[in-house]
Protein backbone atom coordinates (compact mmCIF):
# COMPACT_ATOMS: atom_id res chain seq x y z
CA UNK A 1 0.00 0.00 0.00
CA UNK A 2 2.83 2.37 0.82
CA UNK A 3 4.53 1.63 -2.48
CA UNK A 4 1.29 2.31 -4.35
CA UNK A 5 0.87 5.63 -2.53
CA UNK A 6 4.43 6.63 -3.41
CA UNK A 7 3.86 5.87 -7.09
CA UNK A 8 0.68 7.93 -7.09
CA UNK A 9 2.43 10.85 -5.43
CA UNK A 10 5.16 10.71 -8.05
CA UNK A 11 2.67 10.71 -10.91
CA UNK A 12 0.87 13.72 -9.41
CA UNK A 13 4.06 15.64 -8.62
CA UNK A 14 5.67 15.40 -12.07
CA UNK A 15 3.00 17.46 -13.91
CA UNK A 16 3.01 20.00 -11.10
CA UNK A 17 6.79 20.40 -11.36
CA UNK A 18 6.54 20.84 -15.13
CA UNK A 19 3.80 23.47 -14.78
CA UNK A 20 5.83 25.31 -12.13
CA UNK A 21 8.91 25.31 -14.39
CA UNK A 22 6.94 26.74 -17.32
CA UNK A 23 5.39 29.46 -15.15
CA UNK A 24 8.82 30.40 -13.78
CA UNK A 25 10.28 30.62 -17.27
CA UNK A 26 7.42 32.82 -18.47
CA UNK A 27 7.80 35.16 -15.52
CA UNK A 28 11.55 35.42 -16.10
CA UNK A 29 11.12 36.30 -19.76
CA UNK A 30 8.39 38.80 -18.94
CA UNK A 31 10.54 40.54 -16.36
CA UNK A 32 13.47 40.73 -18.77
CA UNK A 33 11.33 42.22 -21.55
CA UNK A 34 10.04 44.84 -19.13
CA UNK A 35 13.57 46.14 -18.65
CA UNK A 36 14.79 45.72 -22.22
CA UNK A 37 13.38 48.33 -24.66
CA UNK A 38 12.40 47.37 -28.21
CA UNK A 39 15.20 47.17 -30.72
CA UNK A 40 14.00 50.21 -32.66
CA UNK A 41 14.45 52.55 -29.72
CA UNK A 42 17.65 54.44 -29.02
CA UNK A 43 18.69 52.64 -25.86
CA UNK A 44 21.74 51.63 -27.87
CA UNK A 45 22.64 54.90 -29.54
CA UNK A 46 23.62 55.10 -33.18
CA UNK A 47 26.89 56.90 -33.84
CA UNK A 48 26.99 59.52 -36.60
CA UNK A 49 30.26 61.14 -37.76
CA UNK A 50 30.72 64.42 -35.92
CA UNK A 51 27.04 65.20 -35.20
CA UNK A 52 26.11 68.51 -33.57
CA UNK A 53 24.54 68.00 -30.17
CA UNK A 54 21.62 69.86 -28.69
CA UNK A 55 23.49 72.99 -27.68
CA UNK A 56 22.20 74.44 -24.47
CA UNK A 57 24.57 77.41 -24.28
CA UNK A 58 28.18 78.26 -24.77
CA UNK A 59 28.57 77.88 -21.00
CA UNK A 60 26.97 74.48 -20.69
CA UNK A 61 30.04 72.36 -21.48
CA UNK A 62 33.72 72.90 -22.19
CA UNK A 63 35.06 72.48 -25.70
CA UNK A 64 36.02 68.91 -26.50
CA UNK A 65 33.54 67.29 -24.16
CA UNK A 66 31.97 64.19 -25.66
CA UNK A 67 28.22 64.21 -26.09
CA UNK A 68 25.88 61.29 -26.61
CA UNK A 69 23.75 61.45 -29.69
CA UNK A 70 20.04 61.84 -29.15
CA UNK A 71 17.62 60.87 -31.87
CA UNK A 72 16.20 63.65 -34.02
CA UNK A 73 12.58 64.66 -34.49
CA UNK A 74 12.73 62.97 -37.86
CA UNK A 75 13.97 59.76 -36.29
CA UNK A 76 11.23 59.86 -33.68
CA UNK A 77 8.64 60.33 -36.39
CA UNK A 78 10.00 57.34 -38.31
CA UNK A 79 10.06 55.20 -35.16
CA UNK A 80 6.47 56.17 -34.45
CA UNK A 81 5.04 55.16 -37.81
CA UNK A 82 3.27 51.81 -37.71
CA UNK A 83 3.67 51.37 -33.95
CA UNK A 84 0.90 53.57 -32.65
CA UNK A 85 3.32 56.25 -31.42
CA UNK A 86 2.50 59.88 -32.04
CA UNK A 87 4.98 62.05 -33.92
CA UNK A 88 6.44 64.96 -31.92
CA UNK A 89 4.30 68.09 -31.96
CA UNK A 90 5.21 70.82 -34.44
CA UNK A 91 6.68 73.81 -32.59
CA UNK A 92 4.46 76.86 -32.60
CA UNK A 93 5.82 80.18 -33.71
CA UNK A 94 6.33 82.75 -31.01
CA UNK A 95 4.77 86.16 -31.34
CA UNK A 96 6.97 88.69 -33.17
CA UNK A 97 7.33 90.64 -29.94
CA UNK A 98 8.61 87.57 -28.05
CA UNK A 99 11.01 86.67 -30.87
CA UNK A 100 12.37 90.22 -30.80
CA UNK A 101 12.71 90.14 -27.02
CA UNK A 102 14.72 86.92 -27.11
CA UNK A 103 16.93 88.23 -29.89
CA UNK A 104 17.69 91.60 -28.33
CA UNK A 105 18.54 90.05 -24.96
CA UNK A 106 20.91 87.44 -26.38
CA UNK A 107 24.05 89.61 -26.49
CA UNK A 108 23.00 92.21 -23.94
CA UNK A 109 25.37 90.47 -21.55
CA UNK A 110 28.08 87.89 -22.17
CA UNK A 111 27.40 86.21 -18.84
CA UNK A 112 25.66 82.84 -18.52
CA UNK A 113 22.37 84.43 -17.47
CA UNK A 114 21.67 85.56 -21.05
CA UNK A 115 23.08 82.56 -22.91
CA UNK A 116 20.51 81.33 -25.43
CA UNK A 117 18.93 77.91 -25.45
CA UNK A 118 19.84 76.78 -28.96
CA UNK A 119 18.40 73.54 -30.27
CA UNK A 120 20.88 71.77 -32.49
CA UNK A 121 20.04 69.17 -35.08
CA UNK A 122 20.63 65.98 -33.13
CA UNK A 123 20.97 63.10 -35.52
CA UNK A 124 22.36 65.33 -38.27
CA UNK A 125 24.15 63.35 -40.97
CA UNK A 126 26.74 65.53 -42.76
CA UNK A 127 25.61 66.07 -46.33
CA UNK A 128 28.92 66.01 -48.25
CA UNK A 129 31.13 62.96 -48.30
CA UNK A 130 34.14 63.27 -46.07
CA UNK A 131 32.55 65.78 -43.67
CA UNK A 132 34.39 64.34 -40.69
CA UNK A 133 37.71 64.36 -42.54
CA UNK A 134 37.13 67.95 -43.65
CA UNK A 135 36.40 68.98 -40.08
CA UNK A 136 39.65 67.33 -38.96
CA UNK A 137 41.57 69.20 -41.67
CA UNK A 138 40.09 72.51 -40.48
CA UNK A 139 41.07 71.68 -36.90
CA UNK A 140 44.63 71.05 -38.09
CA UNK A 141 44.65 74.31 -40.06
CA UNK A 142 43.38 76.27 -37.04
CA UNK A 143 46.02 74.74 -34.78
CA UNK A 144 48.75 75.51 -37.31
CA UNK A 145 47.57 79.12 -37.53
CA UNK A 146 47.54 79.35 -33.74
CA UNK A 147 51.14 78.13 -33.60
CA UNK A 148 52.37 80.36 -36.44
CA UNK A 149 54.53 83.40 -35.58
CA UNK A 150 52.02 85.76 -37.24
CA UNK A 151 48.30 85.66 -36.44
CA UNK A 152 45.78 85.54 -39.32
CA UNK A 153 44.68 88.96 -40.48
CA UNK A 154 41.12 87.70 -40.85
CA UNK A 155 39.29 84.59 -39.72
CA UNK A 156 36.24 83.59 -41.76
CA UNK A 157 33.70 81.18 -40.24
CA UNK A 158 30.76 79.66 -42.10
CA UNK A 159 29.53 77.19 -44.69
CA UNK A 160 30.26 76.47 -48.38
CA UNK A 161 30.63 80.16 -49.28
CA UNK A 162 33.39 80.54 -46.70
CA UNK A 163 34.89 77.26 -47.85
CA UNK A 164 35.48 78.80 -51.28
CA UNK A 165 37.84 81.30 -49.71
CA UNK A 166 40.17 78.51 -48.59
CA UNK A 167 41.52 77.74 -52.05
CA UNK A 168 39.96 80.51 -54.10
CA UNK A 169 39.94 84.26 -54.27
CA UNK A 170 42.26 85.87 -51.70
CA UNK A 171 40.22 88.41 -49.77
CA UNK A 172 41.52 91.94 -49.36
CA UNK A 173 44.48 91.32 -51.67
CA UNK A 174 46.96 88.53 -52.13
CA UNK A 175 49.19 89.61 -49.24
CA UNK A 176 46.54 89.26 -46.57
CA UNK A 177 46.83 86.33 -44.18
CA UNK A 178 43.44 84.61 -44.19
CA UNK A 179 42.08 81.55 -42.40
CA UNK A 180 38.77 80.30 -43.84
CA UNK A 181 36.90 77.60 -41.89
CA UNK A 182 33.83 76.51 -43.82
CA UNK A 183 32.04 73.26 -44.65
CA UNK A 184 29.37 72.86 -47.30
CA UNK A 185 25.82 72.35 -46.07
CA UNK A 186 26.49 73.46 -42.51
CA UNK A 187 23.83 75.14 -40.39
CA UNK A 188 24.38 77.46 -37.43
CA UNK A 189 24.23 74.44 -35.11
CA UNK A 190 26.84 72.61 -37.18
CA UNK A 191 29.21 75.58 -37.05
CA UNK A 192 28.81 75.91 -33.30
CA UNK A 193 29.58 72.21 -32.89
CA UNK A 194 32.73 72.60 -34.99
CA UNK A 195 33.92 75.61 -33.02
CA UNK A 196 33.43 73.72 -29.76
CA UNK A 197 35.32 70.71 -31.09
CA UNK A 198 38.67 72.06 -32.15
CA UNK A 199 38.27 74.65 -34.91
CA UNK A 200 38.72 77.57 -32.55
CA UNK A 201 41.80 76.95 -30.37
CA UNK A 202 42.29 79.41 -27.54
CA UNK A 203 45.76 80.35 -28.76
CA UNK A 204 44.35 81.58 -32.07
CA UNK A 205 44.49 85.39 -32.19
CA UNK A 206 43.08 86.73 -35.48
CA UNK A 207 43.00 90.46 -36.04
CA UNK A 208 39.38 90.34 -37.25
CA UNK A 209 36.62 87.72 -37.47
CA UNK A 210 33.93 87.47 -40.18
CA UNK A 211 30.89 85.23 -39.74
CA UNK A 212 28.58 84.12 -42.57
CA UNK A 213 26.19 81.30 -41.66
CA UNK A 214 22.48 80.53 -41.65
CA UNK A 215 21.30 79.93 -45.22
CA UNK A 216 21.31 76.14 -44.74
CA UNK A 217 19.04 76.53 -41.72
CA UNK A 218 16.27 76.98 -44.30
CA UNK A 219 17.31 74.26 -46.72
CA UNK A 220 14.95 71.42 -47.55
CA UNK A 221 12.17 70.82 -45.01
CA UNK A 222 13.77 73.01 -42.32
CA UNK A 223 12.20 76.10 -43.86
CA UNK A 224 8.72 74.91 -42.85
CA UNK A 225 9.52 74.96 -39.13
CA UNK A 226 7.79 78.06 -37.72
CA UNK A 227 10.68 78.71 -35.33
CA UNK A 228 13.41 78.30 -37.98
CA UNK A 229 14.29 82.04 -38.26
CA UNK A 230 14.56 82.49 -34.49
CA UNK A 231 16.57 79.28 -34.21
CA UNK A 232 18.99 80.51 -36.89
CA UNK A 233 19.36 83.90 -35.22
CA UNK A 234 20.02 82.37 -31.81
CA UNK A 235 22.52 80.01 -33.44
CA UNK A 236 24.38 83.04 -34.78
CA UNK A 237 24.24 84.58 -31.32
CA UNK A 238 25.66 81.42 -29.71
CA UNK A 239 28.50 81.35 -32.25
CA UNK A 240 29.31 85.01 -31.53
CA UNK A 241 29.32 84.35 -27.80
CA UNK A 242 31.59 81.33 -28.20
CA UNK A 243 34.04 83.28 -30.37
CA UNK A 244 34.14 86.09 -27.85
CA UNK A 245 34.61 83.81 -24.84
CA UNK A 246 37.31 81.77 -26.59
CA UNK A 247 39.31 84.46 -28.37
CA UNK A 248 38.81 87.25 -25.87
CA UNK A 249 37.76 90.85 -26.57
CA UNK A 250 40.62 91.80 -28.90
CA UNK A 251 39.40 90.84 -32.38
CA UNK A 252 36.32 92.71 -33.62
CA UNK A 253 33.67 90.51 -35.23
CA UNK A 254 31.35 91.29 -38.12
CA UNK A 255 28.27 89.20 -38.93
CA UNK A 256 27.38 89.13 -42.62
CA UNK A 257 23.61 88.81 -42.91
CA UNK A 258 22.33 85.77 -44.81
CA UNK A 259 22.66 86.28 -48.57
CA UNK A 260 19.79 85.83 -51.05
CA UNK A 261 19.16 82.24 -52.11
CA UNK A 262 16.84 80.19 -54.27
CA UNK A 263 15.13 80.35 -57.65
CA UNK A 264 12.02 81.91 -56.10
CA UNK A 265 13.86 84.85 -54.54
CA UNK A 266 12.57 87.38 -53.49
CA UNK A 267 9.38 85.31 -53.09
CA UNK A 268 8.82 82.00 -51.34
CA UNK A 269 9.09 80.50 -47.86
CA UNK A 270 12.90 80.50 -47.80
CA UNK A 271 13.08 84.17 -48.75
CA UNK A 272 10.59 85.12 -46.04
CA UNK A 273 12.45 83.04 -43.45
CA UNK A 274 15.76 84.63 -44.47
CA UNK A 275 14.37 88.14 -44.08
CA UNK A 276 12.92 87.29 -40.66
CA UNK A 277 16.21 85.76 -39.50
CA UNK A 278 18.22 88.74 -40.75
CA UNK A 279 15.88 91.11 -38.93
CA UNK A 280 16.44 89.19 -35.69
CA UNK A 281 20.22 89.11 -36.21
CA UNK A 282 20.24 92.88 -36.68
CA UNK A 283 18.25 93.25 -33.47
CA UNK A 284 20.53 91.03 -31.40
CA UNK A 285 23.70 92.75 -32.70
CA UNK A 286 22.23 96.24 -32.17
CA UNK A 287 21.35 95.25 -28.62
CA UNK A 288 24.77 93.76 -27.86
CA UNK A 289 26.94 94.93 -25.01
CA UNK A 290 29.93 97.03 -26.19
CA UNK A 291 32.29 94.35 -24.87
CA UNK A 292 30.97 91.98 -27.55
CA UNK A 293 32.64 94.13 -30.23
CA UNK A 294 30.26 92.87 -32.89
CA UNK A 295 28.62 94.57 -35.86
CA UNK A 296 26.51 93.46 -38.81
CA UNK A 297 26.69 94.18 -42.53
CA UNK A 298 24.04 93.57 -45.20
CA UNK A 299 25.62 92.61 -48.54
CA UNK A 300 22.48 91.01 -49.97
CA UNK A 301 21.46 93.82 -52.33
CA UNK A 302 24.75 93.48 -54.17
CA UNK A 303 23.57 90.08 -55.39
CA UNK A 304 20.17 91.28 -56.63
CA UNK A 305 19.37 92.73 -60.01
CA UNK A 306 18.70 96.39 -59.58
CA UNK A 307 19.44 96.14 -55.88
CA UNK A 308 16.11 94.67 -54.86
CA UNK A 309 14.80 91.98 -57.18
CA UNK A 310 15.82 88.64 -58.56
CA UNK A 311 19.25 87.20 -57.89
CA UNK A 312 21.89 88.27 -60.40
CA UNK A 313 22.86 85.11 -62.29
CA UNK A 314 26.26 86.59 -63.10
CA UNK A 315 27.13 86.65 -59.39
CA UNK A 316 25.14 83.55 -58.32
CA UNK A 317 24.42 81.27 -61.29
CA UNK A 318 23.02 78.49 -59.07
CA UNK A 319 21.17 81.06 -56.90
CA UNK A 320 23.18 79.90 -53.88
CA UNK A 321 26.96 80.11 -54.32
CA UNK A 322 28.75 83.26 -55.47
CA UNK A 323 31.11 83.09 -58.43
CA UNK A 324 34.55 84.72 -58.30
CA UNK A 325 32.83 87.98 -59.23
CA UNK A 326 30.29 87.40 -56.48
CA UNK A 327 33.05 86.77 -53.93
CA UNK A 328 34.68 90.05 -54.96
CA UNK A 329 31.35 91.78 -54.32
CA UNK A 330 31.28 90.30 -50.81
CA UNK A 331 34.87 91.38 -50.16
CA UNK A 332 34.10 94.90 -51.43
CA UNK A 333 31.08 95.02 -49.12
CA UNK A 334 33.24 94.06 -46.14
CA UNK A 335 35.88 96.63 -47.07
CA UNK A 336 33.27 99.35 -47.31
CA UNK A 337 31.89 98.32 -43.93
CA UNK A 338 35.39 98.41 -42.44
CA UNK A 339 36.06 101.90 -43.79
CA UNK A 340 32.70 103.16 -42.56
CA UNK A 341 32.92 102.00 -38.96
CA UNK A 342 36.65 101.45 -38.58
CA UNK A 343 37.89 97.85 -38.43
CA UNK A 344 34.41 96.44 -37.80
CA UNK A 345 33.94 98.39 -34.55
Amino acid sequence: MDRFSADCATLIALPLVAVFALVSLALTLGARSAFEPPRDTWAVRREVPAPPEDVRSVHSAPSGRSHRLERSHRGRARAGRGRGRAAPPTPERMSPAEELRRATSCLRSLGPESAPHVLGEAGFIPSPDGWKEHHKSLVAAARAAAAAPHAPARLFLGDSIVRRLGNGLPPYGANQRTLALGISGDTTANLLWRLRHGELPKRLRPERVVLLIGTNDFARARVHAPDAPLRAALGVCAAVRHVRHTLGPTAPLVVTLILPRGKEWPQGAAANATRRANSLVRALVDGATPSARVSWVDCGRRFEKGGGGEIDGRLMPDRTHPTAAGMREWMACLQEHERRIGSFT
